[in-house]
């Protein structure tokens, strides 16, 4: 890679969604970049990929950003609805396990 290009490559990566990585930044600089049908095709393909909860959270929620910036308020609502769900599931799911892990009484301690 030329020192230009070299550049200008590590100048979009600060100014671009700097903690982003992978897939989620590509995403992300589609949506800035007024390419949302795009970025929405790496979202569904992410989603058939995702590896656990947390991920499948992040992608709906970035399939809520694209819906509404193309002025699809409704299903921006919907995909970000879901993405509250699976993550308070999975908060709701940790607490639980924390709960049942404390002492029975302060005698038990």
């Amino acid at each position: 890679m030329d020192p230009q290009t070299y550049d200008l490559t590590e100048c979009m990566r600060e100014e671009t969604f700097p903690t982003a990585k992978g897939w989620y930044r590509l995403g992300n600089l589609l949506i800035t970049l007024g390419q949302c049908s795009k970025a929405q095709q790496i979202c569904e393909i992410m989603l058939d990929q995702k590896s656990d909860d947390t991920e499948e959270a992040k992608i709906y929620f970035t399939l809520g950003s694209i819906k509404r910036h193309q002025g699809e308020y409704a299903e921006a609502i919907t995909f970000c609805e879901k993405s509250i769900e699976i993550f308070q599931k999975k908060c709701f799911s940790k607490r639980y396990e924390f709960v049942f892990a404390l002492p029975k009484s302060r005698y038990d301690l």
